[in-house]
């Protein structure tokens, strides 16, 4: 297996590029940054993936929801899966995408998720503001705020960091279903966020 590029580290970056596709009629996705742009449409075309310029808010909000992507030294892009009603909503803006593309998945959810979006309008400052969101694999501590990838599901979802065990192992809970069984993984099994509003260091 080709090792995977390092990340840079300290510095906050923000989605330029999304690149998304399907493998075996599962949706899968990741963002780039600027810096990354030359690199991430080599991968697209290595992989005949689509590529989403980050050019909206609307855009921008659907990036939030997609793992940071990494670059493999064989040239080929990181692209988890991701939940399928991300993709439908990406592939309309995709500059490759085929004509008529409207996202059919999203529709039949639609009703449901502005539902529920009233419901959580009111808590939505409050949670963005504690909220943590780690810069880097190696500033994953207690309390962050992460994807983790659920094989029943085959997705990945938000999870938030209860433990850190000094072995490096994270016991984490499901963001939006706190019900569920806590879960174990690795730092480097993990997908980062995107800092909403935070800019570089300088």
């Amino acid at each position: 297996m080709s090792a995977l590029a390092k990340p840079q580290q300290g510095v906050a970056v923000t989605p330029a590029i999304i690149l998304i596709g399907q493998q075996d009629n599962k949706p899968r996705g990741s963002w780039f940054a600027k810096t990354e742009l030359a690199d991430a449409r080599k991968a697209a075309r290595l992989s005949g993936l689509k590529l989403v310029s980050v050019r909206s808010d609307k855009v921008r909000d659907l990036a939030l929801r997609v793992p940071k992507g990494r670059i493999f030294s064989s040239g080929k892009a990181f692209t988890p899966l991701i939940q399928p009603s991300v993709y439908d909503a990406l592939l309309p803006h995709a500059a490759n995408a085929p004509a008529g593309s409207t996202g059919k998945r999203i529709k039949a959810q639609a009703d449901g998720d502005a539902s529920g979006a009233a419901g959580q309008a009111g808590g939505a400052d409050t949670a963005a503001q504690d909220t943590i969101l780690p810069e880097d694999w190696g500033s994953i501590g207690m309390g962050a705020t992460v994807l983790a990838y659920s094989p029943e599901e085959e997705a990945w979802f938000e999870a938030i960091v209860t433990r850190a065990d000094p072995n490096g192992k994270l016991t984490l809970r499901w963001r939006d279903y706190p019900d569920e069984p806590t879960i174990l993984r690795q730092p480097h099994q993990l997908a980062l966020l995107f800092p909403e509003g935070k800019k570089a260091s300088v």
